[in-house]
């Protein structure tokens, strides 16, 4: 299936629609959405990137993450994301804009409580795991190669909106 997303300019305005393959190709600017599901203990769900992903295989990711398709908000494709990898369903609530190359984005926090039915796409996801804050610290400090670029950048967000503020 084809994936049509919108082009954006600088400004996160919509100037024209095209496929995801197309944009990614051409480096068009365009949308995206981070989520970490977050659980009673503060711990964040990592997962770990299939081996067959053209993009960091077998790092670690936030816990879902996406493109925004064309005229969807960025809550919505936050809530189809997590839906879509992880199985979960619920409110997710926005964080913090986040800019990477040709990409513009959101943060997005998902609290999970082990009520939650928890499943992976497994054609997208190795594996998921629960990492405390000391642990995910850890792995940034001594083993940054372990985790995707881009979950480095939304982690450093996380920590200056929801650990360090003050």
């Amino acid at each position: 299936m084809t994936e049509i997303i919108d082009i954006i300019n600088k400004h996160d305005e919509v100037v024209w629609q095209t496929t995801r393959e197309e944009s990614e190709r051409l480096w068009y600017l365009r949308r995206f959405v981070h989520v970490f599901v977050r659980d009673e203990q503060w711990r964040i769900l990592f997962q770990q990137r299939h081996h067959t992903k053209k993009s960091c295989p077998l790092q670690l990711d936030a816990s879902a993450w996406g493109h925004v398709m064309a005229n969807e908000s960025y809550h919505d494709a936050a809530k189809r994301e997590l839906e879509e990898e992880l199985w979960l369903t619920g409110d997710v609530h926005e964080i913090w804009p986040i800019t990477w190359h040709q990409k513009i984005g959101r943060l997005f926090i998902f609290e999970y409580n082990n009520t939650m039915t928890l499943r992976v796409m497994e054609n997208e996801i190795e594996c998921i795991d629960w990492l405390t804050v000391e642990e995910i610290k850890y792995l940034v400090s001594r083993h940054p190669y372990f985790i995707a670029w881009w979950t480095l950048s939304s982690w450093e967000v996380y920590c200056k909106q929801c650990l360090y503020k003050e």
